[in-house]
Formats: C-alpha cells, structure tokens, sequence
C-alpha cells in the first residue's frame, strides 16, 4: 500500500487525536490531590495552564526534602501540605488524585482512593503483584459507578507511535508477526527509592511496562510471557538492586514473536537520557524508529524511506480527564492498563526463576 502525506495527516483515526495544545473546560471545578512526587507528575503539570476548573489541592509526600521542593513548585500554590498521604485523604474533600509515590507503596494508596471514590491518574506500574493488581482491577472501572484508573503510559502519545498504529490498522504492514523494542537509560544519579527492590519493584515493571503497553497497543494483539533474564552487574554503588541489563520475551496473540531489551548503561554523557527503539515487522512492511533514524518505513512495493509528516502529540494526562469529567473514550482504558501491567509482573516473575 502506498504511504502519502495525506495517509498520515487526514485518515480518520487522526483526525479524532488532539494536540498537546489543545484546551479543555471542565463541567465543574475538579480539585486534585498530589500524592507522592517521585512519578512523572509533570505529564499533569504541563497541561494544567490548559485545563480550565482543574487546581492542585493538597500534595502528600513523606520525604521530608522532597514535600519543601513541593512547597516552592508553583504548580502547588494553592495546595495543603501533608506528609501522611492517609491523613491527606481524611481531611481534604477531593475529586481525584495524581498518584506518583513509589512503586512498593502505590496499590496500597491507590485502593485507599478508590474506597473514597477518588479517581487516579496514576504512575506506572499500578501494582508490584498479581494479587493487588487484580485488587486494583475491582476497585476502578471505565463504567458505572466506580472511580476512573488512569496511568501514565506515556509512549503512546508520542507522533511516531501514533503513526506507527495507524500503519498497522491500515494494513500498511500486513499481518504482524514480529516486534522488538529497546529501553536504554543513563545508570547515574538514580533516586534511593528505586535501588529497593520493595519501594522499586524490577527494572521490567519500571520501564519495560512501557514498551509492553506500546507494543500491544500499536499491534493491537494481547502478549503472553514465554520467558525473561534480569541482572544488576558491577554497579552495585549506583543502582543498589536495579537490574541494570533484562530483556523479555512475548508470544504475540497472533502467533508472532516480540522482545523488550532493557538496560541502565547509557553513558552519562550521552546526549538524552534515554534510546528507545521500536521495529514492528508485517507480512508486507517493516515500520522503525529511533531517535537517530526517526521513524522510517519500508515495504514490497517501496523501498526505506523516512516519514516525516507525523500526527501531533497527545497527552496522557489530558486525554484521562477529558474520558473521566467530559465523557470521551479513554485514550488508555482500564483493560489495557491491566494488561500491561500483567504481562510485565508475569515476565518479571520468569525472569526472577531464571
């Protein structure tokens, strides 16, 4: 199938995807809570200028150093301060709350709000464990009269990823049967929190839930463990327990084969902190990227090629209120939230018995 400019910028999946510019009102003031400040709080914080009704209420964090960097952030000017996020959810009448404490501790804070039907716009990954994933699950709905879950799965919205799906629902590629992927962060300055194996989890859980929600979403097909290693070499100074090498294996719904390779050896000099790469091969199409390649395709009836025209940007984070306060489809639903999560605490449990 041929690719044009137009495919990508006037098909109709696109044409339903907002901007990261894009404004919302919302139907009645939403005061938000800040529990924890160890996540990727700032996919919120960049939208706030943008979200009529929405203002930052009160903010929990129990390390003393970082809830005074809380008080002098301007995003929280509003904001009471707790150190107990428990107390937090006693005093404060709140309608939803930002959840970025640690890994180990995020379930547990997470079905604390639901029980006060406080929707969650949450860090990932949502549990360490099956048994509090399947908790978490029954807590939240898309429907009905439970609160929202929402997640900061943020790979999806970049313009490449975008694209990349949309080749893949249009056929572009064929049938997928084969996608690898790649996570390569800098190993210096990690926060304590994440050299505990019971505050940080494993490396698969932290970045790998990443590429595993990327990978299933743009391919559209569920993944199944079919088996995984994870290691922490010689930089016991730097990152505690975080495995600094770990790669998975999946078997695709469809048949096929997919891998995440994962590392913390990235050079501190290196000019980002992070390399990822995405290969999504078909029967008809191989589609790339990288952030030195950018996203290029290449197929039987054309040869490689880059693709510059790429949607515009979501944002996680406004997509989740829109679905929650305005009535939209959820950009990330709960379902594949779950999902995700599953795959990687199965594929780190593999990984753990190798």
């Amino acid at each position: 199938m041929p690719v044009s400019r137009r495919f990508f910028i006037a098909s109709p999946p696109l044409l339903a995807m907002s901007a990261v510019g894009e404004s919302v009102r919302l139907p009645k003031p939403v005061r938000c809570a800040v529990l924890g400040t160890v996540g990727h709080n700032s996919l919120l914080y960049d939208v706030l200028p943008r979200v009529e009704g929405l203002a930052i209420t009160a903010v929990a964090e129990a390390s003393p150093a970082r809830l005074d960097r809380a008080r002098k952030s301007p995003h929280h000017a509003r904001a009471s301060f707790y150190s107990d996020w428990r107390q937090m959810l006693r005093r404060e009448e709140l309608d939803m709350v930002m959840v970025g404490n640690d890994n180990g501790a995020r379930a547990e804070a997470l079905l604390a709000c639901a029980a006060r039907g406080l929707h969650c716009f949450a860090e990932k990954p949502v549990a360490l464990n099956l048994e509090d994933l399947d908790r978490v699950n029954e807590a939240f709905s898309d429907h009905g009269g439970k609160p929202r879950l929402g997640c900061m799965l943020k790979m999806r919205t970049e313009p490449w990823a975008l694209a990349i799906r949309d080749m893949v629902r249009s056929g572009a590629l064929g049938q997928v049967i084969h996608v690898d992927s790649q996570k390569s962060y800098k190993y210096a300055n990690q926060d304590d929190w994440k050299k505990s194996r019971a505050s940080f989890g494993g490396t698969i859980q932290w970045i790998g839930i990443d590429m595993v929600d990327l990978m299933m979403w743009v391919t559209g097909q569920r993944f199944t463990p079919a088996g995984a290693h994870q290691a922490q070499i010689g930089m016991d100074a730097e990152l505690g327990s975080m495995e600094n090498t770990a790669a998975a294996l999946f078997r695709m719904e469809g048949g096929g084969t997919a891998t995440v390779r994962l590392d913390y050896l990235r050079s501190p000099k290196a000019p980002t902190h992070g390399d990822d790469r995405l290969r999504v091969a078909g029967t008809k199409g191989i589609a790339e990227w990288s952030d030195a390649t950018g996203l290029r395709l290449q197929t039987a009836a054309s040869a490689p090629a880059e693709i510059k025209d790429l949607p515009s940007e979501k944002s996680v984070a406004l997509e989740f209120l829109k679905s929650t306060f305005l009535g939209a489809a959820p950009f990330v639903s709960q379902q594949e939230i779950i999902a995700a999560t599953r795959a990687t605490l199965e594929a780190a449990a593999l990984a753990r018995r190798s």
